[in-house]
């Protein structure tokens, strides 16, 4: 309660309680916003607020603004970075999704007829994924745009998940579905059971 410590749970079994005021330790302010995400990749860390997109150097404590949509009237007031933070998606009202690059003009990705459910970059930043009530799961190519539509039927797509090496776990309806990295489709089941809200 005192902002004196600071205590972690781990997949190792323990909890631990640390101390923040340490000689050594070091405080990054992200202005007043909420920190919404946090990734680590070496020495920087990718922070999420509700409104922007910054990569702070952990050791030179520099702070590089990558992206920000508060500003923008056209959108549903929520991004995705890619998994670097040099990608962002902004869901549009109207369905469509902007796709920003830090270095060259948006993309303006235009297909899905109904909401989307859900958003998700490739490990790689190559490509990024959308599923929709409209009952398609799409992949776009983020240097182009281009779109390839991975499944479509009659069911709505209410989430998926992008594995590692590929393959995508897709909740279609009260299905669950395997795409395999070639495409190639396959049934983990069907029925109650099977019908839950997010892959993971």
């Amino acid at each position: 309660a005192d902002d004196k410590q600071v205590v972690t749970a781990s997949f190792d079994g323990s909890i631990r309680v640390w101390s923040v005021e340490q000689a050594g330790a070091k405080v990054i302010t992200e202005g007043a916003s909420i920190i919404e995400e946090m990734t680590l990749s070496g020495d920087k860390a990718l922070i999420k607020t509700p409104t922007a997109i910054a990569r702070w150097d952990l050791v030179t404590n520099t702070r590089e603004a990558l992206f920000s949509w508060g500003d923008d009237p056209k959108n549903l007031g929520t991004a995705i970075p890619s998994p670097d933070g040099e990608l962002l998606v902004v869901p549009n009202a109207d369905w469509s999704m902007e796709l920003r690059h830090r270095d060259r003009p948006p993309l303006q990705l235009v297909a899905h007829k109904a909401v989307v459910t859900h958003i998700e970059f490739s490990r790689d930043g190559k490509y990024l994924y959308s599923g929709s009530f409209d009952g398609t799961l799409r992949r776009w190519d983020t240097a182009t745009g281009a779109m390839t539509i991975l499944l479509e039927g009659p069911a709505p797509v209410r989430g998926f998940a992008v594995a590692r090496d590929g393959r995508l776990a897709v909740i279609v309806g009260d299905e669950a579905r395997m795409l395999a990295a070639d495409g190639s489709p396959s049934m983990l089941g069907r029925g109650g059971k099977w019908c839950v809200l997010a892959a993971e």
